[in-house]
């Protein structure tokens, strides 16, 4: 059984925690691992500037992905009302119903009630309707 979820959802419900956990590791990465190279940084007499370096990265991080997310979501639901406002071709097919209903009431030929519930009629003989048995 293979477990499928839309990108939106997706995107709505879980990608805020990986983006948390991305903004830890790139905090991570540039308060402890020093990948940027700054000197003093991971120190131990400078802890004040590597918790501002990693506080400042993760939010940095964070916030730099979500605003993506939302982005894209923003996107995704455009095009998802520029499908539900398409228009479809109903209009000469109610308005065949309804000229076909006006014309049964105008001419005052309504069908009576045994009439209209009862079974159709059995296909005339020969008449190149096939029905399967059941």
């Amino acid at each position: 059984m293979t477990f499928k979820i839309p990108l939106n959802r997706f995107i709505t419900l879980v990608k805020p925690y990986l983006n948390v956990a991305g903004g830890a590791a790139a905090a991570w990465l540039i308060a402890k691992a020093n990948v940027l190279g700054i000197p003093g940084l991971g120190e131990h007499q400078n802890e004040l500037a590597t918790g501002l370096a990693a506080a400042g990265t993760a939010l940095l991080t964070w916030g730099a992905s979500q605003l993506a997310d939302l982005k894209w979501l923003k996107g995704h639901h455009i095009e998802l009302e520029a499908i539900a406002t398409t228009p479809l071709d109903t209009h000469s097919v109610a308005e065949g119903l309804v000229d076909h209903v006006s014309e049964d009431i105008s001419s005052g030929e309504l069908p009576s009630d045994e009439e209209e519930f009862s079974a159709p009629p059995p296909p005339a003989a020969g008449a190149g309707v096939v029905v399967d048995a059941p």
